[in-house]
Order: structure tokens, then C-alpha cells, then sequence
């Protein structure tokens, strides 16, 4: 795996670039920054009219050659398949498919069934690449949020273990919702935890994470938190890697991604990697929390990796 530029991914030609039509400005920023050179675009459609920028996101991207529609519903798995396949039909024998995946606006669940769909459908070696536009700062929730949603992210990173005598242990992506992270851990009755630092962006971002972490951060230890630099993506991964085959020994390990996307993706390339023994975990206020709009603060975390 290696952290790239966005630089670097104008400049390539990929096989098939998968995006995101959703409410927040940033789903297209990607797109309207740089123009990809794609044999086939995919864009996947949450569907939500005249909610936020959903429409202006909808008009910019009609307006592209070569891009095709997919709506996020039940069947989304299967129309993945299909896409992929479609792909890789048009690559001679012997290469591997370049595929750019834009994470940016595209929900936990959604990224772990592109992520499995990838594994499952193109057995072999891809070359895969996954940018994330990092939001401008916006102010915390005020206070703390119930848990509406808080489960598997998809089934098949449940994860499964051989010994369960082994006890869990949570690696904790943190984020900015205060008590979110604790939460998990009360709700999940988790004895041990490790915990990643988002930084290197905006110092207000990192204070606001400090502040809503501050109980769980005292309850671990300071010995137990690991930052991360959110771009950097490749040595975010390796130091992942590395914590997970180590606690593997001892724990049946859950990784909870909360904070930047961008932390998701490297976690749930990692489970999939190593299916089945990695649980992913996600956890929302659902629609309690409201909605809002995230627009792009100009910086972008790209990693490329075999896949």
C-alpha cells in the first residue's frame, strides 16, 4: 500500500471509477477537481431529492459522458457484480483492473459492499485506489447522541473466531461526537481498547476529538492511544496492520471506525483481507442526529494498494 497525491491519480487511467451522488457538497468535489481518465464511470445515487446539494450533485454529474447510474437499494450488491464484471471483461489477460473508488460521501455499508463486492467478483490481483476529500471543520453535536444504529457494519464482517475464550478488544478510530466511542465500548462490554488519533489537518478538528474522547482516553491511558495521520493513509494502515496481527494472539479483535472515512476504508480493506477473523463495527444516531451538508476543505487522502 502507498499513500499517492491527487496529482498522481489525474495523470492515471483507471478501468472503472466508482462515485457517490449524495446530499453533501463534497460527494462530487473529487470529480470537478480533477478530470478522471475512466473507461467507465459508475456513480452510485442515494436517491435524495432536493435534499441539501443532492440536486446540484445530480445535475453536475448528468452532465459527464460515459457515467452510469446505480441506486443504493437492497440490490446493491448484486449491481456491483454486474458493474465489476463488466469491467473486468474489457481488460486483456494478464492485467490487473485499476479501479478508483471516491469515499468521500459514500457510507460505511456502501464502502463495505463495494470493498466485498471487489473480493468476491475479481478473485485476482486489482489495483485499487480509494480518495477521501477531507471536510472543513464544523462545530461538534452540542452534546451527547444515542446510539440508533449500532451493529456489524455488513454480515460478513461480523467476524468469527475459532476460541472464544479469547476476549474482545475494541481499535477505535475516533471521532468528534462526544461519547460516541465510550458508548460503543458500554454498549459492546469490551474489556480492552486501543485507541487512533486523527491529526495533521486542523487543529480544531483534533481538539474537538480530544474533548469528546476525554473519559475514554483517561479510563485507557494515554499508553493505549495511537495517532494517525489522516494523510497518510499508508503508514496509517501499516501501524493497523501491524496492532491487529499482535492483538490477534490474545483477543478476538473489533475494529469501530468512527472519524474520517478514510480510517473506514483501510479498516475494512484490512478485514477483508483477513476474512473471517476481524469484526468492522459501526454505530449512528440515524436520523436523531439531523442531517448537514460537508463541504471539502481542499485536502484529499488517496492510498493505492493490491487488492
Amino acid at each position: 500500500m502507498r499513500t499517492v497525491s491527487i496529482e498522481a491519480i489525474a495523470a492515471q487511467r483507471f478501468d472503472l471509477a466508482i462515485l457517490t451522488c449524495g446530499y453533501e457538497t463534497r460527494a462530487a468535489y473529487l470529480r470537478k477537481s480533477i478530470a478522471l481518465d475512466a473507461a467507465e464511470l459508475v456513480v452510485l445515487d442515494y436517491r435524495c431529492d432536493t435534499i441539501l446539494s443532492y440536486d446540484e450533485n445530480k445535475a453536475f454529474y448528468e452532465s459527464l459522458s460515459n457515467r452510469r447510474f446505480i441506486d443504493i437499494d437492497d440490490s446493491l450488491s448484486e449491481k456491483l457484480s454486474t458493474a465489476l464484471s463488466k469491467a473486468a471483461a474489457g481488460i486483456d489477460a494478464g492485467n490487473r483492473l485499476r479501479i478508483l473508488i471516491d469515499i468521500s460521501s459514500c457510507s460505511r455499508s456502501v464502502m463495505a459492499k463495494l470493498l466485498l463486492a471487489i473480493a468476491e467478483t475479481l478473485p485476482g490481483s486489482v489495483e485499487l485506489t480509494c480518495a477521501y476529500a477531507l471536510s472543513a471543520f464544523d462545530n461538534p453535536p452540542d452534546g451527547e447522541l444515542p446510539s440508533h444504529i449500532s451493529e456489524p457494519v455488513v454480515g460478513d464482517l461480523s467476524g468469527w473466531s475459532d476460541d472464544l475464550s479469547k476476549p474482545p478488544c475494541a481499535v477505535i478510530g475516533m471521532g468528534f461526537e462526544p461519547g460516541r466511542a465510550l458508548g460503543c465500548m458500554d454498549y459492546l462490554e469490551i474489556p480492552e481498547v486501543r485507541l487512533f488519533m486523527p491529526y495533521g489537518v486542523d487543529q480544531r478538528f483534533e481538539q474537538a476529538v480530544q474533548e469528546a474522547n476525554a473519559v475514554l482516553i483517561a479510563e485507557a491511558g494515554t499508553q493505549s492511544v495511537l495517532p494517525y495521520q489522516i494523510l497518510d493513509p499508508a503508514a496509517t494502515y501499516e501501524k493497523m496492520e501491524s496492532l491487529i496481527y499482535g492483538l490477534l494472539a490474545r483477543f478476538r479483535p473489533v475494529i469501530i471506525p468512527l472519524g474520517p472515512k478514510i480510517f473506514a476504508a483501510l479498516a475494512m480493506v484490512l478485514a477483508v483481507r483477513m476474512l473471517p477473523r476481524i469484526c468492522v463495527w459501526r454505530t449512528s444516531s440515524g436520523t436523531i442526529g439531523g442531517i448537514s451538508d460537508r463541504t471539502a476543505n481542499g485536502e484529499v487522502a488517496i492510498f493505492t494498494t493490491e487488492f
